[in-house]
C-alpha cells in the first residue's frame, strides 16, 4: 500500500480543500503505515547533505518561441535527507531547494522551487502486500516577465495518491507482481471546472498493473505487462479517458559485454474524442566493458493525453560514458524526439540535441561538472536552436549518500 501527497505552493489563493476528504483518507493510511512499521527511533538513523552550486548560459532558452530568451543564471540546489531504516522498513524525510537567479538585467528568469517530502516504505515477504507512504510539499515561484513571452506566475498544486504493490515467486524462474492505485490532482490556482495553460486541471486518476517475468536461460529474460488507466478531469470541456496497454518485453545478454532489450505492445484508448488501438515498441543496445559504457535506444510510443487524445512519439538516443580515471568521467551523446497530438497540428514537435559533459571528483566530498548542450526545435510552425554551457560544484556528505 502506498500514499502520495504532493503540495506545490505559491502566493496565489485557491481551493486547497476542494477534496478535503481525500487528504483525510490518504493521511490516515499513511499514519497507519507508520504505526504498523514501528517507531522511527527503533530504526537505524542516517543523514545526508548535498549542495550543488554553479552557473549556466543559454543562448535561446525558449528555442524560438519568444524573443529575448538569452539568459545567464546562477543555480544553487541544497538537499538534506534524514533516513531511518532496518531490514524491512525505510523512512525518509527529504528537504531540497532549487534557486535560479538571473544575472541579466533585461531578462527576468528567476525561479525558486522548494520541496519537502516524507516517505515510508515497508517491504513485506513475497506473497504479501507491501506498505509504503509518501507526503510531499512543493513551493514553486517562477518569475517570467513579458519580455520572455510568459507572464510571471506562482502556482499551487496538491496531489494525493494511494497505491499497493504485491509480488510473488511462482518458481525459481518465474515471478509475478501487481499494483493498483489512485491519485488526485488539485491545482488551486485553477478554478473548478476550468483549464489552465498546459492543460492543468483538477483530476482523479486510477491505475492497475499486472506483470509476469520468466527467466528462459541465464542470458534471456522475457516478461508480460498489462496496465489499465482511468483519467477523470474535473472540467466541462472534455470527459474522462480510459486506456489499456499490453506489452511483451525481453532482454538478452549476447556476451559478457553486449546485451539487447526490446518491447512491443498494443494500447487502447477510449475518450470523447477518440476510440482506437495503436501499436508501440522499442529496442535498446548496451555495451559495458571496464571503463566504457555505450547505450543505444529507439522507440515508438502512444500515450493518452489528459484531454482524451492520443500523443504519438518517435524517439531515439545514444550515450557514451568513459572513465578516464577513477575520478574523471566524460560523456557524450545525442537525442531525437518527434511527437504529434491527434487533432492538434499546432502541437507537432521535432527536437534533437547533442550533449557532452565531464565530471571530476577531485576530493572525497567534492565533484566538478562541466557540460554543453546544443538543441534544435520546431514547434507551432516556429523553430529555434540554442547553445547551453554550464559549470557546477557539488558537495556531498557522506560521499556515497544514503546507500547502504
Amino acid at each position: 500500500m502506498s500514499i502520495r501527497l504532493v503540495h506545490r505552493h505559491s502566493s496565489r489563493a485557491g481551493n486547497v480543500f476542494g477534496i478535503g476528504w481525500v487528504k483525510v483518507y490518504c493521511t490516515s493510511v499513511f499514519v497507519s503505515g507508520l504505526v504498523l512499521g514501528g517507531p522511527a527511533q527503533a530504526l537505524d538513523y542516517r543523514t545526508a547533505i548535498q549542495v550543488n552550486a554553479g552557473a549556466d548560459y543559454d543562448s535561446n532558452r525558449f528555442l524560438g518561441l519568444s524573443d529575448n530568451a538569452e539568459v545567464t543564471r546562477f543555480v544553487l540546489s541544497p538537499t538534506w535527507t534524514q533516513r531511518w531504516l532496518d531490514s524491512v522498513t525505510q523512512i525518509d524525510f527529504r528537504n531540497s531547494a532549487s534557486i535560479f537567479q538571473s544575472l541579466d538585467d533585461d531578462v527576468e528568469q528567476d525561479r525558486v522551487d522548494f520541496n519537502s517530502e516524507l516517505s515510508y516504505d515497508r517491504r513485506l515477504p513475497t506473497g504479501q502486500w507491501g506498505l509504503a507512504g509518501n507526503i510531499r510539499r512543493r513551493n514553486l515561484l517562477d518569475a517570467q516577465r513579458e519580455d520572455a513571452g510568459v507572464d510571471g506566475t506562482d502556482s499551487l498544486i496538491w496531489t494525493y495518491g494511494a497505491s499497493g504493490q504485491w509480488s510473488k515467486s511462482l518458481s525459481q524462474l518465474t515471478s509475478i507482481n501487481a499494483s493498483a492505485g489512485v491519485s488526485f490532482i488539485d491545482p488551486s490556482d485553477v478554478e473548478e471546472g476550468a483549464i489552465a495553460p498546459g492543460l492543468r486541471t483538477r483530476s482523479t486518476n486510477y491505475s492497475a498493473n499486472l506483470g509476469l517475468n520468466r527467466l528462459l536461460s541465464t542470458r534471456w529474460t522475457v516478461g508480460v505487462l498489462a496496465t489499465a488507466r482511468r483519467q477523470n478531469p474535473d472540467t466541462d470541456f472534455f470527459g474522462g479517458t480510459t486506456s489499456g496497454n499490453l506489452s511483451l518485453t525481453t532482454r538478452y545478454q549476447f556476451t559478457e559485454y553486449w546485451s539487447v532489450n526490446g518491447r512491443v505492445g498494443a494500447i487502447y484508448i477510449d475518450s470523447d474524442f477518440v476510440s482506437r488501438t495503436a501499436i508501440s515498441g522499442g529496442a535498446g543496445l548496451s555495451y559495458d566493458f571496464e571503463r566504457l559504457r555505450v547505450r543505444l535506444n529507439a522507440a515508438r510510443d502512444f500515450q493518452p493525453s489528459i484531454n482524451g487524445t492520443l500523443r504519438d512519439t518517435l524517439s531515439g538516443s545514444m550515450e557514451v560514458n568513459y572513465d578516464v580515471t577513477k575520478r574523471v568521467t566524460v560523456s557524450a551523446g545525442g537525442r531525437y524526439r518527434e511527437s504529434s497530438l491527434e487533432g492538434a497540428a499546432d502541437q507537432d514537435l521535432t527536437l534533437y540535441s547533442l550533449f557532452s559533459s565531464a565530471n571530476w571528483r577531485f576530493a572525497k566530498n567534492l565533484e566538478l561538472n562541466l557540460r554543453y548542450t546544443f538543441s534544435d526545435q520546431e514547434l507551432r510552425q516556429t523553430s529555434g536552436s540554442s547553445h547551453r554551457v554550464g559549470i557546477s560544484l557539488t558537495f556531498s556528505y557522506p560521499p556515497q549518500g544514503l546507500s547502504k
